[in-house]
């Protein structure tokens, strides 16, 4: 990567224990990055965010003055402190399946686990700082809500021969295409993008467009599928979840949502989706229950609000 890019890029480190974020300060220098700033807590990341504006977030997800890694980025994300063209890498020394699954639900640019050496940090750092720099101009386009725009550029880059962002491109496009809702042109695009590559992402993209185009059954038959793998068995139960509510299937949509629950449990609009999808099949023990996991997750997070913990 080039020199300038190193020596421009301003990177926030989100850590409490002061010898890691000693530890990060020397290798960050060692690497050559020159505009370091840091936050032992989420306040301070937070009020830093509001003020500047950075190319790179590096959180620990064990923050334990009120907010955690977590809920810090999950604000970040909704109150739009950051941008998309921001990297974000969780570092967490807890491997724990539903912590690294409520995590990438997230979809943060990357996970570190801990311990890590300087070398991983740095392949980690300047993959995400390169794709972001390069994709600058897109990134700015949907940020600013030109869907449209952002299209018509990304096509534009991908009749380039030999473009490396391809896959994240195409990914783009489609989102794009949802949040417009052209759900035909989104069916049409990511059917072409898995004639090419299968890719698990582009799966879910055109789930999304069958269900947006009431076209049900064809969407439970790739869901169903989707179960079988376990890169896909999250977001297929999300979604199953969310279709079988729309059908008015109840009982089945509790089933789908309490098993996204159990596997990624920091999620609380599904949480409270099930909860209430609980409460109309009469199982009150499981809406219960669903309440006091959400008033545990909710505290000092977005959510964080006396109604979550009425019927805790």
């Amino acid at each position: 990567m080039p020199t300038k890019i190193y020596s421009k890029a301003k990177i926030l480190i989100v850590e409490e224990q002061p010898l890691a974020q000693s530890y990060m300060k020397q290798s960050l220098e060692r690497l050559g990055f020159q505009q370091l700033h840091f936050a032992d807590h989420a306040n301070s990341a937070k009020e830093q965010c509001l003020s500047e504006e950075f190319d790179l977030i590096v959180c620990s997800f064990n923050l334990s003055k009120q907010q955690d890694g977590y809920q810090l980025y999950e604000e970040l994300r909704v109150k739009h402190l950051i941008k998309s063209s921001t990297g974000f890498i969780f570092i967490s020394a807890e491997t724990n399946g539903s912590l690294v699954h409520s995590v990438l639900e997230l979809q943060p640019d990357d996970f570190l686990v801990k311990p890590f050496t300087v070398q991983e940090l740095q392949v980690r750092i300047e993959r995400i700082l390169r794709r972001k720099h390069d994709l600058q101009t897109v990134y700015t386009l949907i940020d600013d809500g030109n869907d449209s725009k952002a299209i018509k550029y990304i096509d534009t880059v991908l009749n380039k021969k030999n473009n490396s962002y391809s896959p994240i491109l195409l990914r783009l496009k489609g989102d794009a295409l949802l949040r417009l809702n052209r759900s035909e042109n989104a069916k049409d695009f990511f059917k072409s993008v898995l004639d090419i590559q299968k890719f698990a992402w582009a799966k879910v993209g055109l789930v999304e467009a069958l269900i947006a185009n009431n076209e049900h059954i064809l969407a439970q038959r790739m869901l169903k599928t989707m179960l079988e793998r376990q890169e896909t068995r999250l977001v297929a139960l999300d979604l199953l979840g969310r279709l079988e509510i729309k059908l008015n299937q109840f009982e089945l949509a509790q089933s789908f949502l309490s098993q996204a629950a159990d596997i990624a449990p920091r999620n609380i609009s599904r949480q409270k989706s099930l909860s209430n999808v609980s409460l109309i099949n009469h199982d009150y023990e499981k809406s219960y229950l669903t309440q006091k996991d959400i008033a545990s997750f909710a505290k000092h997070s977005i959510h964080d609000h006396p109604d979550v913990y009425l019927n805790a």
